[in-house]
């Protein structure tokens, strides 16, 4: 951030006051400086974070009792428990799963120009003023480089009377507020499979989830950071459970002389690196992400780590006998007491499957009991595409056709629908992904070609091996296709493009 404005709260712009009041303000103060620094108060909006909401409702959290005032009636907080579960209602309903959300839609006040006043700060059921406590909160005005503002929220503790948190929130460690706070934990689902058709998103979903839940700070979302706190493992049909928790590899001798030796280490899986971590660090929440968890035999590569998959508040309800191995593993890394095995409350296991790829392996009931399922719908996030067009021949520039990548994948997915074509075979809005839409963004015509070819062996293909594999002529018009060929489908599609489907037969 290239500037800054801080602002200290007074009593006329908090919600929150150690002593009972009779303030009936409703607005937030902006001094001249202030108003100077934004360019004015008209068309504001602000970028604000989920993290700083969090870590200001757990200083509120530290310093109760504290009093409010509502239509002239003097409130008093004093219960940690009501005030965790309203501001954790309050943040996830305006925030969702986004770490971050546009503040905006103010009304300045009409007084003279030395005293105004920001109104309009009920979003709903939330407003800034709830986690500003008086002479205790900072106001943080931060302007980018896009001329963006951002506000970031400080609020110190005001004394600390060792208010516990209930029961199912992590703990607050009060050093000029460093706050660790996760979300509840029984809001979060233990053992969870996201599915949908492809390309609805559920690799990103289970990303933005990653961000949200799994790191500690804006610091965390490098990539290196965030890994510290999952692990992701990709199931394929000859995936084993070996791989998944660990075996015995050949490794190189790094001992000086004898580097030409040959060793065999244990090496843990995904599964066990991620165990382990859970189990050093019991204060954070960790998760081990499975891509295409159907795509691998489950009974074969979870084994009889399945029994650990039943829980009992959050801890495995069943142990299981550790291996010899496991446990020198273990010890090694500073667990005692590992002659048994259970999975942690703070250890989270989400995967992906889609039940339209080819030679998926089917799950037993028992297996599926162990999950909850998380459906994504095949339009769930088209907003987020709905503005890209795509070159539909392979055609000079003056006589190409371009065409909505959203309205395309509509008019696809309505044809396979009246063909009776099961909803996980449909096109999701990410099934080209954003990456090669943004190519040929702004009908960028010198990547048009390029494009062109990749939508012939990524969309072309699915459908045509895939989707309609035994009916093609239900999809693709035989009447300006001479043979049903993939090799004519690809040839006729660079001449005319669109047209090459049938979609009124």
């Amino acid at each position: 951030m290239s500037e800054q404005f801080d602002l200290n709260i007074a009593g006329h712009s908090a919600t929150l006051k150690i002593e009972p009041t009779g303030s009936k303000d409703t607005g937030i103060f902006f001094p001249p400086e202030l108003i100077d620094f934004l360019g004015g108060m008209e068309n504001l909006s602000f970028i604000i974070y989920k993290d700083d909401c969090i870590a200001a409702m757990a200083s509120i959290i530290a310093s109760l009792p504290l009093y409010s005032n509502k239509g002239g009636e003097k409130i008093s907080h004093d219960s940690p428990s009501e005030v965790c579960s309203s501001y954790m209602k309050m943040i996830n309903e305006f925030f969702g799963q986004n770490k971050t959300t546009i503040y905006k839609d103010f009304k300045p006040s009409e007084t003279t120009q030395s005293r105004r006043y920001l109104y309009g700060l009920d979003k709903g059921n939330f407003s800034i003023r709830k986690f500003l406590i008086a002479n205790y909160s900072t106001l943080s005005f931060l302007k980018d480089d896009k001329n963006q503002f951002h506000l970031r929220i400080k609020t110190n503790v005001v004394q600390f009377k060792q208010n516990p948190l209930p029961e199912g929130n992590a703990a607050i460690d009060i050093d000029d507020v460093r706050v660790n706070f996760q979300a509840p934990q029984n809001q979060l689902i233990k053992q969870k499979i996201i599915f949908g058709a492809p390309g609805t998103g559920k690799s990103h979903q289970l990303e933005e989830y990653c961000k949200t839940y799994f790191c500690d700070s804006e610091i965390s979302n490098s990539a290196e950071e965030i890994g510290k706190r999952y692990e992701r493992a990709t199931f394929y049909p000859n995936y084993s459970f070996a791989q998944f928790v660990g075996t015995y590899k050949p490794v190189q001798n790094t001992e000086k002389g004898k580097e030409s030796e040959i060793l065999y280490k244990y090496i843990p899986g995904p599964f066990l690196r991620i165990l382990v971590k859970a189990l050093q660090n019991p204060e954070q929440n960790f998760l081990l992400i499975i891509e295409e968890i159907n795509r691998a035999n489950v009974a074969a590569v979870f084994g009889d780590v399945f029994q650990l998959l039943d829980r009992k508040n959050g801890v495995s309800e069943y142990p299981i006998a550790a291996s010899e191995d496991i446990k020198k593993y273990l010890k090694d890394n500073g667990i005692d007491h590992c002659d048994e095995l259970r999975i942690p409350n703070n250890m989270y296991i989400w995967a992906t499957m889609n039940s339209a790829d080819q030679g998926v392996f089917p799950m037993d009931t028992a297996f599926k009991r162990r999950w909850e399922f998380e459906y994504i719908g095949i339009n769930e996030k088209e907003d987020d595409m709905k503005n890209y067009e795509i070159p539909m021949q392979k055609k000079e520039e003056s006589s190409r056709e371009w065409m909505n990548w959203n309205e395309l994948r509509h008019k696809i997915n309505d044809r396979l629908t009246d063909l009776k074509i099961n909803e996980d075979k449909l096109l999701g809005p990410y099934f080209i992904s954003e990456e090669k839409l943004k190519l040929v963004e702004g009908r960028k015509v010198e990547n048009a070609e390029e494009f062109v070819k990749f939508f012939k062996s990524k969309v072309l293909m699915y459908l045509f091996e895939d989707a309609v594999k035994m009916r093609p002529r239900d999809l693709f018009d035989e009447n300006t296709i001479s043979r049903l060929r993939f090799s004519d489908i690809c040839e006729k599609f660079d001449e005319i493009g669109q047209r090459i489907f049938n979609f009124t037969k």
